[in-house]
């Protein structure tokens, strides 16, 4: 049976856990092909007016993959964290996809709400269901589950000494996922934020992590930091931050502003993404109040040129450069400066 994924949303995440599982289990995986303009277009043609850029991408992979695969993974995500959410548009993506296609496979969209509890058992019971689409040995499905469990601590492991997903997933399709050793990386570091999907999305992302490594610096990301890490920061805030990838851009944002290592911070956000509205928000506000690390938030739709981009990202980087070596670190936000 051939399972198709599509190369978007929590692909740059959970692609480990995924493939394993549908491997273990006998099934032939088939991801789709990398961004282009072909794809946005086909994604942004007649989809929900209100959906966001990467959700659009996303529509416009999974047609990519129609007529090639058996079955389509669209899971129906609703919560991967105890007393916390996933965006509410990723709630009704198997529908938005459904009702903007014709002729799709079979789309396996189980849900997965690890809210109330957040243990492990629930992830089980979302592998179980999604399983019994393939067999109904649950005792294969239960060894799938587990090693696909070992897969995912793996690749973890690994984004925590320093490698990104775009390092990891071509290998982890090579069969040499586990070959990888810890990256140990003392260039100086640019902190890039923002979700998952966008960052690493080098078409959407107009290569902004590439861009970064060809000036010579080291690209530090949220997934490059531990659990523990993101919560010690969010947690100070005066309410819990339900949304778990706004959590993880907003803690991992402000530790890399208040770390010695980190010269400036990117955030890319998606027009139109309502998490990223008000979390941009926060960054910008406590950032400055902590820190005087240069932050830059850059926001990105289907209309964003290349161009525009690049420039940005130069100057940026120029300015850091000029900062260091002729204004010896001075405050970034003027409140600091000399008054003679």
């Amino acid at each position: 049976m051939k399972i198709g994924i599509a190369r978007g949303l929590l692909y740059y995440i959970y692609y480990p856990l995924w493939f394993t599982f549908f491997e273990k289990l006998g099934c032939e995986v088939i991801v789709s092909d990398f961004t282009n303009k072909a794809v946005l277009d086909i994604g942004t043609k007649d989809f929900a007016d209100d959906a966001c850029l990467p959700l659009k991408l996303y529509r416009g992979h999974i047609q990519q993959l129609m007529g090639e695969v058996d079955a389509i993974f669209i899971p129906r995500l609703v919560s991967v964290a105890k007393g916390e959410y996933i965006c509410p548009k990723f709630c009704g993506l198997p529908e938005m996809v459904k009702n903007s296609l014709k002729e799709l496979p079979i789309i396996i969209d189980d849900t997965l709400n690890m809210h109330k509890h957040g243990s492990n058992e629930e992830l089980r019971s979302f592998f179980l269901k999604v399983g019994l689409h393939i067999t109904h040995n649950k005792a294969a499905i239960a060894e799938a589950f587990n090693e696909a469990i070992k897969a995912q601590e793996s690749y973890e492991a690994l984004l925590h000494s320093g490698f990104l997903p775009i390092d990891l997933l071509e290998a982890q399709k090579n069969n040499s996922f586990h070959e990888l050793k810890s990256k140990a990386d003392k260039s100086e570091t640019i902190g890039v934020v923002g979700h998952p999907y966008v960052i690493y999305d080098e078409y959407l992302s107009m290569n902004l992590i590439g861009k970064i490594r060809e000036a010579g610096y080291n690209a530090l990301t949220p997934e490059n930091l531990e659990e523990t890490t993101i919560d010690a920061e969010a947690g100070k805030l005066p309410k819990h931050l339900f949304y778990t990838f706004g959590k993880g851009i907003y803690g991992a944002a402000i530790n890399m502003m208040q770390s010695p290592n980190v010269k400036g911070v990117i955030y890319m956000s998606a027009f139109g993404c309502g998490v990223d509205a008000f979390v941009t928000e926060l960054v910008q506000r406590r950032g400055r109040r902590i820190s005087n690390t240069p932050l830059m938030i850059l926001n990105i739709d289907e209309h964003t040129g290349q161009a525009g981009i690049d420039t940005r990202v130069e100057a940026f980087l120029d300015m850091i450069r000029w900062r260091d070596r002729n204004e010896g670190n001075i405050s970034t936000y003027r409140k600091h400066l000399y008054r003679g």
